[in-house]
């Protein structure tokens, strides 16, 4: 089968990308893939890697701009390999999932779209609604990761039909046995990083705590992290993250809003019980009691609570790291082929 995968942001360290590269490596063990994306300053148009091969088209960094011109470019890119498609493969509704919709009534394709995050979310925008919503409201094919995604989509589209297919997740050999409390993501308003330093604060005694991750609120954070057992550790390669949850003891996922965080699912393979809020689809992955902690949204104090308690608890920790493996291990990469290899081939 010749599969397209089209993303806007590849080259990132981002869940969609991490995701999104690995689904490429893992489909072309058995069929001809393509990544569609954007070009990158510095990296080649086209690239050949792990089996599969990128081509990287137009795009410029400026609002609306960059979105028309990266579109056109993909639909005309698409319009002169329509042949060679069996499957395309759009990850995220907006821009992508448009470009699907135009592909699949005007040239064709057989196409997918699989929304990348919580329905309220990706529509809090006024022009991302009006594209998310017609996309969902006529492409014949989405793909959501989570029955909580899926539940909001059919609050707004009642019967329409949605496919459920979760994140993959590579299941190492080798387990944490850390003792540091670790965060690993991106250092934005929306994921919460505030109120861990909050809850942190409010701690009898330090814990070593490593922030893996970067963005436009680090230096506000490093500030508040003054006087805290905190290191930041910046941007790291998706590769490397493992390195720091072999040294955890625990993850902390404070977000306001998620989709369906590769990062608890990476956690949990390396059998690190996860303190997260209970938004999206968190509470499908983390059983409160069980494999780690739910707690409510900018809620430090709760945080706080269960740091404490998993910190100083060795009996529970352990129970929690079993729970943790099993868990991840329901999502593998090779049941995640499965699904998908079912669905295209419906």
């Amino acid at each position: 089968m010749n599969i397209a995968i089209l993303v806007s942001e590849f080259d990132g360290f981002g869940g969609t990308e991490t995701q999104t590269r690995l689904l490429a490596e893992k489909l072309s063990k058995k069929h001809s893939v393509t990544v569609i994306t954007r070009r990158v300053r510095g990296l080649p148009k086209t690239e050949a890697r792990k089996g599969f091969s990128i081509r990287r088209l137009f795009y410029v960094r400026i609002p609306l701009v960059g979105f028309i011109l990266f579109s056109l470019s993909a639909f005309l890119y698409l319009l002169r390999k329509r042949r060679n498609i069996d499957v395309l493969q759009c990850m995220m509704i907006n821009p992508n999932g448009l470009i699907g919709l135009a592909a699949e009534k005007l040239l064709g394709i057989r196409t997918f779209v699989w929304s990348r995050g919580e329905y309220s979310y990706i529509t809090s925008w006024f022009f991302s609604r009006l594209v998310v919503n017609l996309v969902i409201n006529r492409a014949r094919n989405i793909i959501v990761q989570s029955n909580a995604a899926r539940k909001q989509i059919l609050k707004a589209f009642p019967g329409k039909t949605i496919h459920v297919i979760p994140n993959g997740i590579d299941i190492p050999s080798r387990a944490s046995s850390g003792s540091k409390v670790v965060y690993v993501g991106r250092l934005t308003p929306v994921k919460g990083v505030s109120y861990l330093l909050d809850a942190l604060s409010m701690m009898k005694s330090q814990p070593e705590t490593i922030i893996v991750g970067d963005g436009a609120i680090r230096k506000e954070l490093e500030r508040r992290a003054r006087g805290l057992s905190v290191v930041f550790a910046g941007s790291v390669p998706p590769e490397e993250v493992s390195r720091y949850l072999l040294q955890a003891r625990v993850l902390v996922l404070p977000s306001l809003s998620e989709g369906f965080p590769n990062a608890v699912l990476e956690a949990m393979s390396f059998g690190v019980p996860v303190i997260a809020t209970a938004v999206g689809s968190v509470p499908e992955i983390v059983k409160h009691g069980e494999n780690g902690f739910l707690v409510k949204p900018k809620d430090p104090k709760s945080i706080a609570a269960f740091l404490e308690k998993l910190l100083s608890d060795d009996i529970l920790i352990e129970n929690m790291r079993r729970n943790a493996r099993l868990t991840a291990g329901k999502y593998s990469w090779s049941a995640v082929i499965k699904k998908l290899e079912a669905l295209y081939n419906a």
